[in-house]
Parts: C-alpha cells; sequence; structure tokens
C-alpha cells in the first residue's frame, strides 16, 4: 500500500525576468551589528573613536620612549584588531611625531593627548587606555621593557613581564 501524498504536486514555471525581484544589497545580506566595546577620545574631545567586539587586555611599555610620550612610568595600550576600531571624528586633529628609529607617536593636535595609531604591520591599532571613556573592564596581557622601568614604578600585579620587546605584541 502507497502512503498519501502530502502536498499535490503543482507545476512549476519558471519566472521572466520582469518577474524576478532583485536581490537585496549586498551589504544588507553580509552585514551584521558590532557589539560596541567601548568609545574613547581625545582630551580636549575633537578626537573620537570607537571599539567594538571585546576589550584585549592592556599591555604596559615601561621602555624610555614610551614614558616620555606618556609622562608617566609607563604607556597603557590596547592591541586591537584593526576590523575592531573606528574613527568617529577629528582625525584631522591627528599629529605624529617619529624617531630616527621608526618610533613614533601619535597624539591630538589641539590638547596633546595620546592618541590610537597603526601598529608597524598596520594590522593592528594601539590604543591608549587612558584614552578611553568611563571605566571598562581590562585584564592586563603583561609588562615589556621592564629592565628599563625606574625604581620608583612599582609593579603590583601577576602579569608576565619581559626585559624586552615580546613577538607579536605589535
Amino acid at each position: 500500500m502507497r502512503a498519501p501524498a502530502a502536498y499535490p504536486s503543482t507545476p512549476t514555471r519558471t519566472p521572466t525576468a520582469e518577474q524576478t525581484p532583485p536581490p537585496p544589497p549586498a551589504r544588507l545580506l553580509f552585514r551584521r551589528p558590532r557589539p560596541l566595546a567601548a568609545t574613547g577620545r581625545c582630551l580636549c574631545g575633537h578626537i573620537r573613536f570607537r571599539l567594538f567586539d571585546r576589550l584585549p587586555p592592556v599591555g604596559f611599555c615601561h621602555c624610555s620612549q614610551c614614558r616620555r610620550a606618556s609622562g608617566t612610568g609607563s604607556n597603557a595600550v590596547l592591541n586591537v584588531r584593526q576590523d575592531r576600531f573606528e574613527w568617529v571624528g577629528g582625525e584631522e586633529q591627528l599629529r605624529r611625531f617619529e624617531t630616527a628609529t621608526g618610533w613614533s607617536h601619535t597624539f591630538c593636535g589641539g590638547c596633546g593627548c595620546p592618541m590610537p595609531q597603526p601598529t608597524p604591520d598596520g594590522g593592528r591599532m594601539f590604543v591608549p587606555a587612558g584614552a578611553l571613556d568611563g571605566h571598562p573592564q581590562l585584564g592586563i596581557a603583561g609588562h615589556i621593557f621592564v629592565g628599563d622601568k625606574p625604581d620608583w614604578v612599582m609593579i603590583c600585579d601577576d602579569a608576565p613581564r619581559f626585559d624586552g620587546h615580546v613577538e607579536g605584541a605589535g
């Protein structure tokens, strides 16, 4: 005995070009909203940026150049993937200082606040932790150039410590 057909068959027709609706734009098909993780700005507020998805842990550099650029015992930055970073406004205010060795520092031309800058390979952004708005919960990745830190700087966490640059840190 045969099972009855669940659905009656209907003749298939091939739609003509006039009957076929155009596909939706590609940006609607593939773009999903990215969760906003944090926003940031310079001291005067001209330069603004935002970070998406999740925040990476903060890293501390104790080299003499980062100490001079930050005016304190270390430079605290997040190493953010380029696709998770976006300028919101004020990019024309960005200024850059570069040494003969290639080390660079990006800052606001109006207030002097340290600002995000691309890593040497351009795939990530070094984002100063102090430029973030509010009090985001950040883990600590570690400390580099701890041999250069002054005696008055105390490292009070259990994060990894390195005497120099760490491969893959940017």
